[in-house]
């Protein structure tokens, strides 16, 4: 992108504040160095103490977005509070050089997972621009990686941002860290935006930044990047040109409307000329008349009525000689207009059908490698899981897929609470009592990924065991100031609690006649499996 010599200016003098925050700097220059291809955002996935729902993450971005609506598209402002800010940095005056939002992450931010962050970024979309929630979706993703890719180079956004949006960045805190730990006070999220004149369509934000090759590559080799993300951004690029083409055709249209309304004003006032020309001739003539008889009442009166005519056909000339200069005027606005979105429609085209042959070699040889791996998986066994303790005092444990080939570890879990060296299997998932005292919960765990994907709404209590019996799981749960027998079901739904008291260090045996637990006065008691009632009261 060619530069300006203010914006070479604007660059020299960012880079010169970027380098006098150098300290800062150097603690991320591993994080700066980053390749493509090692773009893999670490997230946090024990249990937590309190816990968001959908919504209340979306309303976050959501109310970003209030921010931003319905305020001009070349009007810079911002909004949010301590946690979540924008800024909407704009400058209509500068033509080289990309607008943008920029979200920042304060010290409180509480987000620790991208796909949380992801939902602040699409609900902020869609609230602040109208795009849907699948497109914004699709954005998001491809914002966090555009914004991980450039962690930390300064240099980057000062060549092509302009200076409304640079002054707004910090050095060590632009773009986003792939840990979760170095979110909060220390991200600026930049959201490229196009031409303020493609405000409020498809193209409003910049999609041929956001799918540069070094983004493309870290989605492509990474393999937590949900891959269907690619064909999305195609799909939507080629809306883009879609609308754009629309666009094009209806501005080329009211161009040909405005060329021939100008024609015939042309013609129009081209007449009235001539007759405002002949009507300035007959009133100087009547002019001279009665400049030669003073005394001529009828002289006198006929040259100020012949000098009335000539004034107003002067101005009826005038006035359409300035609509034939406006209507030209629109013809050649619209004119400029259909170019701008003919290129615009032909770029985005262009660019979806590149991304389409890559997506479909990289689907080739992916099924090409998958064809070469399960030839080799014949020869080798499953893996299994299992679990090593990591603290001996609270036995707390990480999950394990070791290779019954070898004996190998295969992958280490993220989880390393798992409490009591206990790991059920149900088939489908892993479900396991974890988190730290006065936060463990039960947990489903994906058996390829090894990651958290859902966790029980109820607090067990730290010493619990954890049964299986049929398709129920039961544990002891932390409620009401006290500890009660629980049964879940496989998606962690609590679905009986006993209203007896049990020790949380109890045994939870499982027999013919019920479950078997000690109470809180130490007594055996025998539970229905069910209602969990007590069978003997």
């Amino acid at each position: 992108m060619k530069q300006t010599s203010t914006q070479s200016w604007i660059t020299a003098i960012f880079l010169l504040a970027v380098l006098a925050a150098a300290p800062a700097l150097e603690v991320d220059q591993d994080e700066i160095r980053v390749e493509p291809d090692a773009v893999e955002f670490i997230n946090y996935t024990g249990a937590h103490t309190e816990v968001n729902t959908r919504e209340e993450i979306l309303s976050i971005g959501s109310s970003l977005g209030n921010v931003i609506r319905g305020v001009p598209a070349d009007q810079s402002t911002r909004g949010g509070d301590a946690r979540y800010r924008i800024i909407h940095a704009v400058d209509s005056s500068v033509t080289e050089g990309f607008d943008a939002d920029i979200l920042i992450l304060g010290e409180r931010a509480a987000v620790d997972h991208i796909d949380n962050l992801r939902r602040i970024l699409s609900a902020y979309l869609q609230s602040a621009y109208g795009y849907t929630e699948a497109d914004g979706n699709t954005l998001a993703v491809f914002v966090t990686v555009y914004n991980a890719v450039h962690r930390g180079d300064a240099a980057y956004f000062a060549e092509r941002y302009k200076e409304v949006v640079t002054r707004e960045l910090t050095a060590g805190r632009i773009g986003l860290a792939l840990s979760y730990t170095d979110w909060p006070g220390k991200t600026q999220i930049v959201i490229p935006l196009s031409d303020p004149a493609f405000a409020g369509t498809l193209s409003t934000v910049d999609t041929s930044s956001l799918t540069e090759d070094a983004v493309i590559e870290s989605i492509r080799t990474d393999e937590s990047s949900p891959q269907d993300v690619r064909r999305d951004m195609t799909e939507l690029k080629e809306r883009e040109s879609d609308e754009a083409q629309e666009r094009a055709d209806r501005a080329g249209e009211e161009a040909r409307q405005a060329r021939a309304e100008a024609e015939k004003l042309d013609e129009q006032a081209a007449a009235a000329e001539e007759e405002a020309a002949q009507a300035q001739a007959e009133a100087e003539e009547a002019a001279a008349a009665a400049e030669a008889d003073p005394g001529n009442e009828e002289a006198q009166q006929a040259a100020e009525e012949a000098a009335a005519r000539a004034e107003e056909k002067q101005e009826e000339a005038e006035t359409l000689r300035q609509e034939q200069t406006a209507a030209e005027e629109r013809a050649e606005e619209k004119e400029q207009e259909q170019q701008r979105e003919q290129q615009m429609a032909e770029q985005k085209q262009q660019e979806a059908a590149t991304e389409r042959r890559e997506i479909a070699a990289d689907t080739q040889r992916e099924l090409d490698e998958e064809a070469a791996g399960q030839q080799e998986a014949v020869s080798r066994a499953n893996p299994v899981a299992g679990l090593r303790v990591v603290d001996t005092e609270e036995l707390l444990s990480e999950i394990l897929l070791i290779s019954t080939a070898d004996g190998s570890a295969l992958k280490t879990s993220a989880l390393n609470s798992v409490r009591n060296r206990t790991l059920l299997d149900t088939g489908e998932a892993y479900i396991a009592a974890a988190g730290q005292s006065g936060t463990v919960r039960l947990v489903l765990i994906d058996k390829n990924t090894l990651e958290v994907i859902q966790e029980s709404e109820q607090t067990l209590a730290p010493e619990t065991m954890l049964t299986a019996y049929n398709n129920d799981y039961y544990a002891a749960v932390s409620q009401d100031g006290g500890t009660y027998l629980g049964r879940f079901d496989r998606n962690l739904n609590l679905q009986a609690r006993s209203s007896v008291r049990i020790s949380p260090f109890t045994a939870i045996t499982v027999t013919e006649q019920g479950i078997v637990v000690q109470d809180e006065s130490s007594a055996l008691r025998i539970l229905r499996a069910t209602d969990l009632v007590d069978v003997n009261r």
